[in-house]
This record gives C-alpha cells, sequence and structure tokens, in this order.
C-alpha cells in the first residue's frame, strides 16, 4: 500500500523520509502476484494434499500398516485384548515389530 499510494502513509516525507521510486505500479503488481500464487498454492495444497509437490525421490519410506499377514487362531489384539479375525479383509494393523491389533483400536 505504502508504494502504491505513499502519500496516505507514514512515508510521505513528514515523519519519515519519502520511498524513493513511489508510487510504483510495478512493485504494486510484483506483491500482487505474489499474493495470488500463495494463494494458489494454500489452495492446491487443500485439494490434492499437503506433499503433491515434491517428488516421489525426496519423500520418506512409508510403513505399510495393512499389509497381508496369516494370523494364527487365537492371535489376541495387544490394545484391547480381544481375539482377531481370521479373515483376510484387511481389518487388522501389523506394526514394524510384527504386533497386532484391530485397525479400529
Amino acid at each position: 500500500y505504502t508504494w502504491g499510494y505513499p502519500e496516505a502513509g507514514p512515508f510521505d516525507g513528514t515523519i519519515y523520509p519519502a520511498l524513493p521510486g513511489a508510487p510504483s505500479l510495478l512493485v504494486c503488481l510484483f506483491v500482487a502476484v505474489l499474493q495470488i500464487v500463495q494463494v494458489a498454492t494454500l489452495l492446491s495444497q487443500e485439494a490434492l494434499g499437503p506433499r503433491f509437490f515434491v517428488p516421489w525421490a525426496c519423500l520418506p519410506n512409508v510403513y505399510n500398516y495393512r499389509r497381508s499377514m496369516r494370523l494364527e487362531a487365537g492371535t489376541d489384539c495387544v490394545i484391547c485384548m480381544l481375539e482377531l479375525p481370521q479373515t483376510q479383509d484387511r481389518c487388522v494393523a501389523i506394526t514394524p515389530c510384527n504386533h497386532r491389533f484391530h485397525w479400529t483400536c
């Protein structure tokens, strides 16, 4: 605002020195375009996820907690201590240390 209309702000030359080159249409357009880019980035992160622009090579390895594994009969959930189902419907989560628990737990 001070670069676009310097007479209305504190940089009019009475209190502080006047801004050099003010008013400047180029600086005002640059600031407006910068704001548009920032808003577009935030909206795209809201729609596509916060890491959509990070290359796959730079992303860390992610552990798959829903990997398929055969469960023995009588295997209990380590959180609620109820027996885990023997079906392969992916309702069981398996940690890296091979603890098994219900996905809802």
